[in-house]
């Protein structure tokens, strides 16, 4: 009889060992306990939540408590302090995956919205908003930050009608809303769109559409007082005027663009300018093209700085010039040019603005002559005597008419530069 005992114990325990792992829970600090209950006992709270359906237990990430009730839940987390969450809330948050999930532990009870419509929880990491019309929905991160911004729910864009979605380029992240969207994109952060020119952007397919891409401002006059507006995007500029039904996508202006082929004369003037003091001793060996287009970088919480180009071109040095036996062999120069372009308000009008932002030079020194001179003098007397005179120094292109409303100016990937007016 012992021996049977003795191996069916043995055989449990075997048995036990193979199972799955399981995990009991420790107890929840006294401290944790008693806000719990106490939140529970609140005569303003036990109606809503009922009775408790689960003992006080804590919380898979082990940093918090918790207890379900008929109707929702209590959490505490020493950071958080103790919450509930009920409803079609409470419903949402268990979906993302409660305090595992992005919006972690709740830092509200469940409370009314200040239009007395709606209801909402604030969490560690966003927001859960309920509107009867619409169910509860997620905010969170900077789309949330622009939001309370503008006013939540309150503003132009009323309660969210989705979570935070990607994007389907799979770049950006977004929240449709009642009135409107928000749209953000890591290099831009996030911007609001509604109306007409929404509208417009929407059925041309939102920012797949590449002749417009994703917004890089919110909705703006076009100048103080006015009720028109515009909004500019990543390829392009959506302009809706007062009483008019739909949006228009505005084509660049050709009186005050440019095509890359006369960015890149431009440029070959302008350097050549500042080496004339040396005459045929230094000279552009091969003139400056366009290699590449930077992207838009963020400014800022939503600013953003437009694109730059980069321009390459190759300079060679007489060797008699550099006080060397002018049968060696002359040294050359691969300098490389990023440079910006905005617009700038002025009592006459808008300048068209260049601006030289950052140079690089490579520099090569053939043998013999590298025994007489290195890359680095060029390199210096290249940047004392020419660089330094335009880095960081905006000159003007060219200047629009006060008569005329610039609302953009922007590189376009190709390397051309586009001016957008408001329609005349």
């Amino acid at each position: 009889m012992f021996s049977k005992f003795f191996v069916s114990c043995l055989s449990l325990g075997i048995a036990l060992l193979a199972a799955p792992s399981i995990s009991f829970a420790a107890p929840c600090s006294t401290a944790a306990n008693w806000d719990i209950n106490a939140k529970a006992s609140d005569p303003s709270v036990k109606p809503l939540i009922g009775s408790p359906t689960s003992d006080i237990m804590l919380t898979p990430a082990g940093d918090g408590c918790y207890r379900h009730y008929q109707r929702g839940s209590i959490y505490w987390n020493q950071q958080a302090g103790t919450h509930f969450v009920i409803g079609a809330i409470h419903g949402k948050w268990s979906q993302l995956g409660w305090e595992r999930g992005v919006l972690r532990y709740p830092v509200t009870d469940e409370l009314t919205t200040p239009d007395g419509r709606g209801r909402y929880n604030h969490f560690q990491g966003g927001s859960i908003y309920w509107h009867p019309d619409t169910g509860a929905y997620e905010v969170h991160g900077d789309i949330r930050a622009l939001w309370s911004q503008i006013g939540w729910e309150r503003s132009v864009l009323g309660y969210p009608v989705t979570d935070e979605t990607i994007t389907p380029d799979r770049i950006g992240r977004f929240n449709h809303f009642q009135g409107g969207s928000i749209y953000w994109k890591p290099n831009l952060g996030p911007h609001f769109i509604f109306g007409a020119i929404r509208n417009y952007w929407a059925s041309q397919g939102y920012e797949r559409n590449p002749a417009l891409g994703y917004p890089i401002t919110n909705e703006l006059a076009p100048k103080l007082g006015s009720l028109d507006r515009f909004q500019d995007f990543e390829n392009g500029v959506l302009f809706w005027k007062k009483d008019s039904r739909t949006a228009t996508e505005l084509g660049r202006f050709p009186l005050a663009s440019r095509d890359r082929a006369d960015l890149e004369l431009e440029a070959q003037n302008k350097v050549a300018g500042l080496m004339a003091p040396y005459g045929d001793k230094a000279y552009i060996d091969q003139a400056p093209t366009i290699v590449a287009v930077t992207n838009y970088t963020r400014e800022g919480f939503n600013g953003v700085s437009s694109r730059q180009i980069q321009l390459n071109m190759k300079i060679k040095y007489k060797a008699e010039f550099l006080g060397i036996d002018g049968l060696l062999p002359d040294p050359h120069t691969i300098l490389s040019l990023w440079v910006s372009f905005q617009p700038r308000k002025t009592a006459s009008g808008t300048e068209l603005v260049m601006t030289l932002t950052r140079a690089r030079m490579q520099t090569h020194v053939p043998a013999p002559t590298s025994g007489f001179i290195s890359a680095e003098t060029i390199n210096r007397m290249l940047k004392d005597d020419v660089l330094n005179n335009v880095i960081g120094k905006p000159q003007v292109m060219g200047t629009v008419p006060s008569t005329i409303t610039v609302l953009s100016v922007k590189v376009m990937p190709n390397g051309d530069l586009n001016t957008y007016i408001a329609p005349l």
